[in-house]
């Protein structure tokens, strides 16, 4: 996709003897609030005509882009009679002239109003209207204007006529102001910039002339121009290479008509080069200090089908992962709020020669919060966040995954990986957040974070497989985990039982390594296989058997079968009723590890799980040696 590129194009003065006039409103000011000699009429009551800025100038619905100091009438600000607001130049003595030339800049950009340019020869008493000006988006610089049928007079007036033809009009801007002889070799205007790349532009301009040779000048934004040439005698356009990435630039135009003959130079022209393709392995961490991040884009409207649009703005912004101070900062969007459709898109990246993994961070929490969201959050409403990939340049968008309220983003946030094979070349990454078309109650913050494109490698083993707590009924296993796999299949049998055609398999992507199996048979021996899923496509060999035996169930366990334990998901207190005295209850992580003790010598007890983290615990409730087991959710 192209950037937007900014530009502001001012009018390098005219160095020549004959020049009449020559005013860039960037000077004193008389008593009227115009330089000296210029006069102003008309009916509005706001001062007419007035110099500042752009910043000054705007209004809610006049946006001027900036062009240093100039003179302006802002209807929308007034709302007031703008119907023959004329502003006129000094009296001009164009005697000794054989050809006479008007070179303004302008901003009209509204079809609402009528501007004429009119000269008078009696003082303006009569008028003679000799152009009416058309509207185009932003400035337009160096228009110029042949007053050749007035050379040899002394007494002329030039005015711009604004008139809002009786309605709430926008405005206009004028600025860089010259009568001059029209010179043998005239001056380009109109320079562009276009077909940008990281490292070349296509510059082009009118000619206004004859010639066919020009100069350029090319400095890095903010540079002062030297008045020599970077590139000599070139034709229009011309592709000017060896520029940095991502850089801003200004460039000037002379004509060269031969013999030495050459015109003022024209510029600058503003223009920013494309970023360069991003080298691998890619990382964005979101934690700079500048949002979207370099060569990032953000935009505020379209869909997956038809792209992204409105490029500059949206509801992506940068905030601590998950709400949470103690996390890095992340990128963030609310969805709430109905319309929100907002892109977040990356650099281009180059995947050729290899196989690649996406990974990213996730999660959501409650707006500006780091509790969950009162109203289920995604899980309630049609919003979705996808994630898309581009190898077009942006024409056309693929999905990767879709977050909705089937596939939730989790409260404590997770690493997601993504195998990115079957794409190759230039490609770009996308996260776009829709609000759906319901006016859902949820009001919930959706992060991403560390989005990293890498080489696909090998899944690396685990090791060290252990059996914790071996029970009748269950078993808690853990392993060491060699490399950066957040995934693991478990995978189990009676001794002896073949990988490869059977068992029972549990996929651990809860974020903590363990799991427990369950549903044992007691006094029976098993086999245990886990094996690393770094993504779809890379997965590690199974490491196993681990042979661990669950101990004898009693022929009394009768007595406890009539246990019960509610509520299950619980977030304070478990409550445990039993048909017979319970000796001890004991609560273990899923690691093996104890965590609280009780001996309640009752049939009906109550524990506080009030200082346990969320997750997943086994309660172990124990009489006369025999034991039973259950897993208890805590919130």
């Amino acid at each position: 996709m192209n950037k937007i590129t900014f530009f502001v194009f001012l009018l390098l003065p005219f160095i020549v003897s004959s020049q009449i006039l020559s005013e860039n409103f960037e000077g004193a000011v008389g008593v009227n609030g115009l330089p000296t000699g210029w006069t102003e009429t008309g009916l509005s009551t706001d001062g007419i005509w007035e110099i500042d800025n752009a910043a000054n100038a705007s209004s809610t619905y006049f946006s001027i882009d900036p062009h240093g100091n100039f003179v302006f009438t802002n209807d929308d600000s007034c709302n007031c009679d703008k119907s023959a607001d004329r502003l006129i130049t000094p009296t001009l003595d164009l005697s000794t002239m054989s050809t006479v030339e008007l070179t303004y800049s302008v901003f009209l950009e509204n079809n609402f109003e009528v501007v004429k340019i009119e000269v008078s020869t009696d003082g303006g008493n009569n008028w003679t209207s000799v152009a009416t000006l058309t509207d185009v988006n932003g400035w337009r610089n160096a228009e110029k204007l042949d007053l050749s049928a007035y050379a040899g007079q002394n007494n002329v007036l030039i005015s711009f006529l604004y008139n809002d033809q009786g309605s709430w009009a926008y405005g206009i801007g004028l600025d860089d102001i010259t009568v001059d002889e029209i010179p043998t070799c005239v001056a380009p205007n109109n320079l562009l910039a276009s077909n940008l790349t990281s490292s070349s532009a296509e510059l082009s301009w009118n000619s206004n002339g004859t010639a066919t040779a020009w100069n350029i000048e090319v400095v890095t934004l903010g540079t002062t121009p030297s008045g020599t040439a970077t590139a000599s005698n070139v034709t229009n356009p011309y592709v000017y290479n060896n520029l940095a990435a991502n850089t801003g630039y200004e460039f000037y135009v002379q004509a060269d008509c031969g013999a030495g003959d050459v015109s003022t130079w024209s510029g600058p022209y503003y223009f920013t080069t494309e970023c360069d393709i991003f080298p691998l392995p890619f990382l964005q961490d979101f934690n700079a200090s500048n949002f979207a991040p370099n060569c990032w884009e953000v935009a505020s409207a379209g869909d997956p089908t038809s792209g992204p649009s409105n490029f500059g703005s949206g509801d992506w912004l940068q905030a601590y992962y998950l709400n949470n101070s103690s996390n890095s900062l992340s990128t963030k969007v609310n969805l709430y709020s109905v319309g929100t459709s907002s892109w977040l898109i990356s650099p281009s990246i180059n995947l050729s020669g290899a196989s690649y993994n996406l990974k990213y961070m996730v999660g959501q929490t409650d707006y500006n919060d780091t509790v969950a969201n009162e109203n289920g959050g995604m899980s309630t409403t049609d919003d979705e966040v996808q994630v898309l990939i581009t190898t077009d340049g942006g024409t056309t968008w693929q999905n990767i995954t879709t977050y909705n309220s089937t596939n939730i983003a989790p409260l404590t946030g997770k690493q997601e990986s993504f195998d990115l094979s079957a794409y190759s070349g230039i490609v770009q990454i996308a996260f776009w957040a829709s609000e759906g078309a319901n006016n859902d109650v949820a009001d919930y913050d959706f992060f991403i974070d560390n989005v990293a494109v890498s080489q696909q490698e090998n899944c690396i083993n685990v090791s060290g497989i252990t059996i914790n707590n071996a029970l009748p009924t269950s078993a808690g296993i853990t392993w060491t985990e060699n490399g950066a796999a957040a995934e693991w299949e478990i995978l189990y049998g009676l001794t002896g039982f073949d990988p490869i055609t059977s068992g029972t398999s549990i996929i651990d992507n809860d974020g903590t390594l363990g799991e427990t199996l369950t549903g044992l048979t007691d006094d029976e021996d098993y086999d245990v296989y886990v094996r690393s899923i770094c993504s779809e496509s890379s997965i590690s060999d199974w490491v196993g058997p681990e042979t661990f035996s669950t101990t004898v169930l009693s022929v009394n366990n009768h007595l406890l079968n009539s246990i019960s334990i509610y509520p299950n998901p619980t977030s304070n207190f478990l409550n445990i009723e039993s048909s017979v005295l319970v000796d001890k209850i004991c609560i273990y992580s899923l690691l093996g590890k104890k965590i609280l003790e009780n001996h309640p010598e009752k049939m009906s007890s109550s524990i506080s799980l009030q200082g346990l983290q969320s997750g997943v615990y086994l309660v172990e409730i124990q009489k006369n040696n025999q034991t039973k087991v259950f897993k208890v959710i805590k919130e």
